[in-house]
């Protein structure tokens, strides 16, 4: 079953977090709201899991093997290829199967770029393959550095009233 309105708002989510317009909390976010049916777009929802940190908020992070993975895949979503219950429980892949995920073949591939034509892959920028950018703006990185410091503040005070009180 194809739920074209779950496939667009998951393209959506996909495409702004590819533009750095989403967060990962936002991404994750705006992936836990979509409810379908759909087996493409759950499997999507699940696979995509694994391309962020559900730990630490931060921007896309992506190397230009996962970055191409995420253009096959809005892709393939925009089509209305549906996955197979193969390819969902498949752990290992061919060098050929990774350069085509999530499509099964070329044909499947080239019969969906024919069908939007208007679909261009997204340039992929360097800089997000920079494992850095997840301490951007962390509340969790705000708030233990905090407390690091308070420690270190009660620490060094400890020594030096030490050193001088006797």
């Amino acid at each position: 079953m194809i739920d074209r309105i779950a496939r667009n708002q998951l393209i959506t989510a996909i495409e702004l977090y590819m533009n750095e317009t989403l967060t990962a909390f936002q991404f994750d976010s705006e992936m836990t709201n979509i409810n379908t049916k759909d087996a493409t777009v759950n499997w999507a929802i699940h696979d995509l899991w694994y391309i962020y940190d559900d730990v630490t908020d931060h921007y896309i992070i992506a190397d230009a093997e996962l970055w191409n993975n995420l253009n096959r895949m809005v892709l393939y979503l925009k089509s209305d290829c549906e996955i197979s219950k193969e390819l969902r429980k498949k752990k290992k892949f061919s060098s050929l199967e990774q350069a085509l995920y999530p499509f099964k073949s070329i044909t499947e591939l080239r019969a969906a770029m024919e069908l939007f034509p208007e679909f261009k892959k997204s340039a992929f920028n360097t800089a997000l393959d920079d494992e850095s950018r997840k301490c951007l703006f962390s509340p969790l990185n705000i708030t233990s550095t905090i407390i690091s410091l308070i420690i270190l503040v009660i620490v060094a005070s400890y020594i030096l009233y030490s050193k001088y009180s006797s």
